[in-house]
């Protein structure tokens, strides 16, 4: 759950990788033509997603454990389209994902979370859309700065996500038709 941080479902893949160039992120030539048919396994709620930042989670992944408590330095890792994670760090996260799945235990959202979960809406003239709008944040390292080209195509991107999403808040990378 890319606003806060968490980690919230599971899919199973259940057909793919193939090639679909119909637009679906973008209106025309969408880059994102490597597409699969997907099966949620597990999609927990907000207030018992696990956040990536506890303890537990942070020391176990491979590309968190080297990092300060608080890092962002992360991020990359896994918001890169069709990035392989280590195998054992998906196990370990499908494990942690279905043993929340028949837990009860909750990571309470806060004042902030709950604001950045808030659906803002612009009025375009054919529809209405949401967007999300950021927080001021602090400036992030180095390192971790994207070029302004790759930040703009990542907003638009998560725009025509949000799309693509059914009532009961499923991603679709091939949505069912409407």
């Amino acid at each position: 759950m890319t606003r806060l941080s968490r980690w919230f479902g599971l899919l199973e893949v259940i057909e793919g990788p193939y090639i679909d160039s119909k637009p679906i992120f973008v209106p025309k030539d969408d880059p994102f033509v490597v597409r699969f048919h997907v099966r949620p396994l597990i999609i927990l709620d907000p207030n018992k997603s696990i956040p990536i930042h506890d303890e537990e989670i942070w020391r176990k992944l491979s590309f968190t454990r080297t990092l300060e408590a608080g890092s962002i330095a992360w991020t990359g890792k896994v918001r890169s389209s069709l990035i392989h994670l280590d195998d054992g760090d998906g196990q370990f996260l499908a494990n942690k994902l279905n043993g929340q799945a028949g837990n009860n235990k909750l990571y309470p959202l806060d004042e902030n979370d709950l604001r950045k979960l808030a659906t803002h809406t612009v009025n375009r003239s054919d529809k209405i859309i949401a967007v999300s709008v950021p927080e001021d944040l602090a400036i992030p390292e180095e390192s971790e700065v994207l070029p302004e080209a790759e930040v703009r195509e990542s907003i638009r991107v998560q725009a025509l996500i949000a799309k693509h999403r059914d009532l009961n808040g499923l991603f679709y990378l091939d949505p069912p038709e409407r």
